[in-house]
């Protein structure tokens, strides 16, 4: 049974199927590759996995999903603690997004639990009907096979988050850099369409931005209408690019920092992103992303800075009056932000590193030659001039 097609992670599960670790059996060399191809993958996990080479044994079930997905170019749920992390098959539950129970589809990943704080994680299969789901996983006997679950054992069923690298332009006519096309794309699809919901302090809402947003726009932009229902969505991903994107200064980022931060800001609020970013890089406080913020981001640690930032965020909309009401979808918004942004973190990681031409050894000038007495002689352009 082969359905690689569908999802190329479950593609690598086929690949190493067989593979065997049971107690007893001490230091497993192929165990241990898996780990080290996550810290190579992703070097904001290599301090994680090497303290779990220095185990004999572990459940593995969690490595081997995190095996398949790093292989496949897809970040491994990877939380503060330990428990939020991928060797925890309950960590999975806050990685990627949700899929309803009754449509799994191949390599979709399902989380189990299966009595006295016993849970397993595996990639599905197939639905054999009967409340019987076959899936492919790892440490299921002590192997990577694949066996059948019942399914009214499935804690939930997550789908990995695949970040488009470029804005379809009938979705999005683009004002910025690539990074932005890519980031507001997700945005919007989080953002979803019209809202005027009571409850929500935000009020009238179209794609994320308020009337009052709106109303503020209108200012400069009068002949549009008057209605943020009725916004052309040009001017609606400008609002973004301008008002957000820019005044995070996101395109000094590091790549999925820049996403993290962005989504922060347009859901909490430019200042608060800002203040929490500088927060965890020790920069100064001040709300405003400048020079000192740039430089003290770049030399963080992007996998962790994404993980910090995307905690604090559930934190902080804890605090809010309506949680009870949205806490659940904020909570899958910004978990859905964390794993798109390491994702992007990732693949910004393993581009090639520009080298840096060698020095050229600069050629003599001429002896210059001092033109007659009486000749006319040009004068230098000054707006020529080098500073």
């Amino acid at each position: 049974m082969t359905v690689s097609g569908t999802a190329p992670w479950l593609a690598v599960m086929e690949s190493i199927d067989g593979t065997k670790y049971a107690p007893g059996d001490g230091k497993n060399p192929t165990i241990e590759s898996w780990l080290d191809a996550i810290a190579e993958a992703y070097p904001g996990m290599k301090s994680y996995c090497d303290d779990e080479k220095s185990q004999d044994y572990f459940s593995w079930c969690g490595l081997t999903v995190g095996f398949c997905m790093a292989k496949a170019g897809i970040a491994p749920v990877f939380g503060t603690s330990d428990t939020g992390r991928f060797l925890w098959a309950a960590a999975w539950m806050g990685w990627g997004t949700a899929v309803p129970l009754s449509n799994p589809q191949p390599g979709d990943v399902v989380i189990f639990n299966l009595g006295n704080n016993d849970h397993h994680v595996s990639l599905f299969v197939k639905d054999n009907g009967n409340g019987i789901w076959s899936c492919h996983g790892g440490n299921q006997g002590h192997q990577v096979t694949v066996s059948n679950f019942h399914s009214s054992n499935v804690m939930g069923v997550r789908r990995p988050i695949t970040v488009p690298l470029v804005a379809a332009p009938s979705v999005v006519p683009a004002p910025g850099s690539q990074p932005f096309n890519a980031c507001v794309v997700l945005v919007l699809h989080d953002e979803g369409g019209n809202d005027d919901d009571p409850d929500d302090p935000s009020g009238r809402t179209s794609r994320g931005i308020t009337q009052t947003d709106w109303n503020s726009w209108l200012k400069t932009h009068p002949s549009l209408p008057a209605d943020v229902f009725q916004a052309p969505q040009d001017q609606i991903v400008a609002i973004y690019h301008d008002n957000y994107w820019n005044q995070l200064s996101c395109d000094s980022l590091p790549a999925g920092v820049d996403y993290v931060v962005f989504d922060y800001g347009v859901l909490s609020g430019i200042r608060q992103s800002s203040n929490v970013l500088q927060g965890y890089v020790g920069a100064a406080v001040d709300g405003e992303i400048g020079p000192q913020t740039i430089a003290a981001t770049a030399n963080a640690d992007v996998p962790t800075l994404i993980n910090q930032i995307s905690d604090e965020r559930i934190a902080h909309m804890q605090q809010s009056p309506v949680w009870s009401k949205y806490g659940k979808g904020w909570t899958a918004r910004v978990q859905r932000s964390r794993a798109a942004a390491l994702a992007m973190a990732s693949a910004a990681a393993a581009q090639p590193k520009p080298v840096a031409p060698k020095p050229v050894a600069p050629t003599p000038s001429p002896i210059p030659v001092q033109p007659p007495a009486g000749a006319n002689q040009i004068r230098p352009n000054k707006s020529l001039r080098l500073f």
